[in-house]
């Protein structure tokens, strides 16, 4: 059950002299104006999105009178393994402007939108880490990780059997008519596996419809996608490409590369139907997949599996969990089990508490458990890292970060493990 208020009383805290509170109309813009300092940006205001951040997902955290930043977050859902959805906020735009930093303002503006979160009925609370090692402090675990791959488009061959699903592609330029024919393939594939942001009808001109490009997407690009032979859509890609021939080309000698933004697809033959046919088009001698999950399907469907090869791997999105028995209840289980749970959460202590999670016939359940020195114990970070199957439960227990008996440890491990690796498509 989630931790809702229907009218959730504005939310204001006070700690010393620094006051963190939910800004009205007139503190908005020098909320704004505070954050902007702390991540060095200057110019004017752009308030095209502000339409996206809801007034009561805002904070302003203030010295005295002065304000001196904030913070806001997003309404999504979220989806878990399995296919399910719950809501998260997706928290952004976190700064306190460099005159005022060193004061202590940081977590009580953080534990704030945690509170304000929770009492919104978010299951959690979901970011993108400017700086990795900030946010486990405060409950947040890596949750998802991304990668860079690279190809030769000359080194790349597909198996027998795996050369293409029936269909072609085609490339989509009415922006209104794109959205409709690719939104739900965006949908689809975000419920083939956890941790994907969904996006609604005021996200998706962002990312196809925005004259300039931006953290969120949009600038020009192609829309490639390919259609079965019923007309429907089951893959779609975003890209641009780049003449990277340097003087030492020779010249009518291709030197593109072609950087896929976005590959999304309902399949595991359509994605690589897609990949193909993007490897082929004239003039490109390399595909960078620049935004793509650690484990794409076709690189296993290769002749030559080393030739797609990994530039880089970062984290993704972090996780803190505000409703423990919404997210564990929620997803889905490749395996039936039963273990108890000892959770325990210092800014939201009505969260904390011993349970006991059995999952029977693949649905789970969550009841209250007494303590005992074999349970599992959990904080929200730990939590956050294992929820949506990133992390394996015996990598913390290495690491030192989840104790518990060997049973109780490797039924949890069990019973986390998904099909395919958590992964978020949608930066905010």
């Amino acid at each position: 059950m989630c931790f809702q208020m229907s009218n959730p009383v504005p939310y204001r805290a006070q700690l010393g002299n620094l006051r963190v509170f939910q800004p009205d109309a007139d503190d908005k813009l020098t909320t704004i104006m505070a954050v902007r300092a702390a991540f060095g940006m200057l110019g004017d205001v752009e308030l095209d999105r502000e339409h996206l951040r809801p007034d009561e997902r805002r904070l302003s955290v203030a010295d005295g009178d002065t304000i001196i930043g904030g913070c806001f977050a997003y309404a999504y859902r979220m989806s878990l393994p399995g296919g399910a959805d719950v809501p998260v906020a997706g928290l952004a735009g976190v700064g306190v402007s460099p005159d005022a930093q060193g004061r202590g303002a940081f977590r009580p503006l953080l534990e704030g939108h945690i509170k304000q979160s929770a009492a919104l009925g978010d299951a959690a609370s979901i970011l993108m880490a400017s700086e990795s090692g900030l946010y486990g402090r405060f409950g947040y675990g890596q949750a998802t990780d991304m990668a860079v791959w690279q190809l030769d488009v000359r080194d790349f061959a597909l198996q027998s059997g795996f050369e293409t699903a029936a269909g072609r592609m085609l490339l989509l330029d009415n922006v209104e008519d794109t959205i409709a024919r690719v939104a739900p393939v965006h949908e689809a594939a975000c419920r083939r596996r956890g941790g994907d942001v969904l996006r609604d009808a005021e996200w998706w001109p962002l990312v196809l419809g925005a004259a300039k490009r931006s953290w969120f997407g949009g600038g020009p690009q192609f829309v490639a996608a390919w259609e079965n032979p019923a007309g429907e859509l089951d893959a779609y890609a975003l890209y641009v490409l780049e003449d990277v021939a340097d003087d030492a080309g020779q010249p009518g000698t291709p030197a593109n590369r072609l950087t896929i933004r976005e590959l999304v697809a309902r399949s595991v033959d359509a994605e690589t139907a897609l990949f193909a046919a993007l490897c082929r088009v004239s003039w490109v001698r390399e595909v960078v997949w620049e935004l793509a999950p650690v484990d794409p399907p076709v690189k296993n469907r290769m002749t030559d599996p080393r030739q797609l090869r990994q530039h880089r791997r970062l984290d993704m999105s972090w996780l803190r969990p505000l409703d423990p028995a919404a997210l564990l209840t929620g997803r889905h289980y490749l395996s039936d089990g039963q273990v108890v749970i000892d959770y325990s959460d210092p800014v939201l202590p009505s969260r904390s508490g011993v349970m006991e999670l059995t999952v029977t016939d693949g649905v789970p359940s969550i009841s209250p458990a007494d303590p005992t020195p074999e349970a599992v114990t959990l904080r929200p970070d730990t939590l956050g890292q294992l929820l949506l199957g990133g992390t394996r439960v015996l990598e913390l227990v290495e690491s030192g970060h989840v104790t518990g008996s060997v049973a109780a440890l490797r039924a949890l491990d069990r019973l986390l493990l998904t099909e395919r690796a958590p992964f978020n498509l949608t930066k905010f």
